[in-house]
């Protein structure tokens, strides 16, 4: 029931529903990795330190696609990652 509720959430947005990709979050990473490279950049992350930082938000992303949290309280979720202790200790290439 659950992987039917996530896989509703993304009709239409021209994914593969049944691409194991999706469920890693290689498209959702490729997606803000566009719509935020400016600031990131800026931040001094590059893409893969990005990539880096995504894999720790499996849990909030399945949360997103089953519709127990909204896209704003993602990005929250995401963004607070980015600026607090594991961001900073991927910019600095601490191991984690």
């Amino acid at each position: 029931m659950w992987v039917e509720i996530g896989r509703i959430r993304l009709i239409g947005t021209n994914i593969d529903l049944d691409s194991e990709v999706i469920w890693r979050g290689d498209k959702l990473v490729d997606y803000l990795w566009r719509s935020w490279k400016k600031d990131l950049e800026q931040r001094k992350f590059s893409k893969r330190q990005f990539q880096q930082l995504m894999r720790y938000t499996t849990d909030d992303v399945l949360l997103w696609a089953y519709d127990r949290i909204c896209w704003s309280e993602l990005l929250e979720r995401i963004m607070s990652l980015i600026n607090g202790d594991l961001g900073k200790a991927i910019l600095e290439g601490c191991p984690l």
